[in-house]
C-alpha cells in the first residue's frame, strides 16, 4: 500500500496500509517534539474491552496490511500479549508491529518475539546506550523467533505541534501535501482517526489554546456509525483538513534535535514558516 493514497477497494474490503493503536499514552522517556504528545499525557494504559470492540466494527469492512502497537511506550502495557493475540486472531492484518524505544525489551518474554512480525526500535540519544548495551541480545532473540527486528534512529525530530496557530492559507496546502493522513490510521477512544496527532494533540495543545481542535467531521464514531463502508470511504476522500491541521505540520515540518524535556515543562512552538518545508 502506498503513501499516496489512503486506500484501495473491492466489492468486499477496503484495503490500507495499516493502523496505529496506542498500548499507553505515556511514555519513560520525555521526548521534545513527540508526535504523540507523550510528555504531556496522563499515565493511561489502553483498554482490552475497547480494543475488541473497535476491531469487531471494523471487521467487516477494513483490511488494513498491518497494526502497529505504539504509544507512549507500549512496553508499559502489561497485557501487551493479549493485545497482540487478539490483533492475531482478528484476521483483519497481514502483520502484527511494536515500535518501542526498546529501554523494557530485555525484560520482555520471548512470546512476544513469537507473536510479532517486526519490532522496531526506536533510537534517540536518551537511549542509545542501553540499546548498544543489549542489541546482541536483540539480534539473538530476533533470530530464534524469526522476527524482523528494525531500528529507526532519530537524532532530531520534525516539527509537529504548533504552541500558536498556522495562517489559514497555509493550512489547506499543509492538509494536501501531508502523507500522515494516508498512512497513520489510528483506532483511538472508540472513534477512528487519519492520522496519530489528531488523536493526542489535545496533550499537548490544552497548554497554549481553548479552541476544540477536534470535532465530529475530523473521525468516524465507531460506536454511533449507520454506514460503516460508506463512511469510511467519504472520510479518506474528504479534501477538508482537520481541526488540529490549524496546529499541525503534518508530514512537512523541519528538522530540530532531539532532546529530553526536564521536569513539568512544557515548551513552546510558536509557528514560523523556516519550520515548514511546503514549497518544491
Amino acid at each position: 500500500m502506498s503513501y499516496g493514497k489512503a486506500y484501495t477497494v473491492d466489492d468486499k474490503f477496503i484495503y490500507t496500509y495499516g493502523i496505529e493503536y496506542y498500548l499507553a499514552e505515556h511514555c519513560n522517556l520525555s521526548c521534545k517534539g513527540c508526535s504523540q504528545s507523550s510528555p504531556f499525557a496522563q499515565k493511561k494504559l489502553s483498554s482490552l474491552l475497547e480494543f475488541e470492540f473497535c476491531l469487531d466494527k471494523i471487521e467487516p469492512y477494513l483490511r488494513p496490511d498491518r497494526i502497529s502497537f505504539l504509544g507512549g511506550e507500549p512496553l508499559l502495557n502489561p497485557q501487551i500479549l493479549d493485545f497482540i493475540k487478539i490483533a492475531k486472531q482478528s484476521k483483519i492484518f497481514n502483520r502484527t508491529f511494536i515500535t518501542t524505544n526498546g529501554l523494557l525489551l530485555k525484560k520482555a518474554p520471548s512470546e512476544l518475539w513469537q507473536l510479532l512480525d517486526n519490532i522496531e526500535i526506536s533510537i534517540y540519544p536518551a537511549n542509545y546506550s542501553s540499546i548498544n548495551k543489549n542489541i546482541s541480545l536483540f539480534l539473538q532473540m530476533a533470530k530464534e523467533h524469526n522476527t524482523e527486528l528494525s531500528f529507526s534512529p532519530k537524532n532530531s525530530f520534525n516539527h509537529i505541534l504548533f504552541s500558536t496557530q498556522i495562517p489559514k492559507d497555509l493550512v489547506k496546502i499543509v492538509y494536501t501535501k501531508c502523507f500522515y493522513k494516508n498512512y497513520c490510521h489510528t483506532l483511538y477512544n472508540k472513534r477512528f482517526y487519519k492520522c496519530a496527532p489528531s488523536t493526542s494533540s489535545h496533550h499537548y495543545l490544552k497548554h497554549f489554546t481553548s479552541i476544540n481542535t477536534s470535532n465530529s467531521e475530523d473521525y468516524i464514531d465507531l460506536e454511533n456509525a449507520q454506514d460503516l463502508r460508506s463512511e469510511f470511504i467519504t472520510y479518506f476522500e474528504s479534501p477538508m483538513p482537520l481541526g488540529v491541521c490549524n496546529f499541525c505540520a503534518g508530514s512537512s515540518g523541519t528538522a530540530f534535535q532531539n532532546e529530553q524535556i526536564q521536569g513539568n515543562q512544557i515548551p513552546t512552538n510558536e509557528f514560523s514558516l523556516n519550520k515548514l518545508d511546503i514549497y518544491e
